[in-house]
């Protein structure tokens, strides 16, 4: 599971539960610096003790894969895989959860990039083969976020056409839609219209499963 937190600088917490259960009477989850205790000799296992140990390798090589997945996908905003431990009836301790941290928080002053950003966030949140409800949430968050920076992105570029349209410039005629109707304007006034249609559209979905 996956939990969040938004804004500059916000980090996630990518979390793995293995899907896998283990019969009644396995080992001990314990934190990875618990000390291990034999609980029986190598060679020495029953048969329902070997088969707990054979689920636990199992999970841990589950574990491992998921996390890493996570920590390639994210490259440079991920940290590096954190793990808890459940020591077995054999006396080692086996990998059975962790965790990977990745920075979900926006690149101050710069839309694009932070589109950018929040795409390889969605590719991390969703690059194990089981992503987790948890994972999914990431993934939306990474969208919203996103889609937030298209937004901005798009009030920079309407600025700018508004600025080379001629608005405030001496000669310049206001029209509806606030450009100036100078020489050659009305290729920028079809891209304001253009961008205030598709801008109406943004703001209905923006806002969905953003956490300020």
């Amino acid at each position: 599971m996956i939990g969040a937190l938004s804004g500059s600088g916000g980090y996630a917490a990518y979390a793995y539960s293995s899907p896998s259960k283990l019969p009644k009477g396995d080992g001990q989850e314990q934190p990875s610096n618990a000390q291990t205790k034999p609980s029986a000799p190598p060679g020495q296992l029953t048969d329902e003790q070997q088969r707990v140990v054979d689920k636990l390798k199992q999970r841990e090589a589950e574990v491992r894969a998921h996390e890493q997945a996570h920590k390639m996908a994210g490259g440079s905003y991920a940290g590096s895989p954190s793990y808890t431990t459940t020591q077995g009836p054999d006396g080692r301790r086996y990998i059975t959860g962790g965790e990977v941290s990745i920075d979900i928080g926006s690149v101050e002053g710069d839309p694009e990039a932070t589109i950018r950003k929040m795409e390889q966030i969605k590719r991390a949140a969703l690059a194990p083969s089981d992503p987790s409800s948890q994972d999914r949430a990431v993934a939306m968050q990474a969208e919203a976020i996103k889609a937030r920076a298209e937004g901005e992105k798009n009030d920079q570029r309407q600025s700018q056409l508004e600025e080379e349209g001629g608005v405030g410039t001496k000669g310049g005629i206001p029209s509806e839609n606030g450009l100036a109707t100078s020489p050659g304007s009305g290729s920028y006034n079809r891209a304001s219209r253009a961008y205030r249609a598709a801008s109406s559209v943004i703001s209905g979905l923006q806002g969905v499963g953003v956490i300020a």
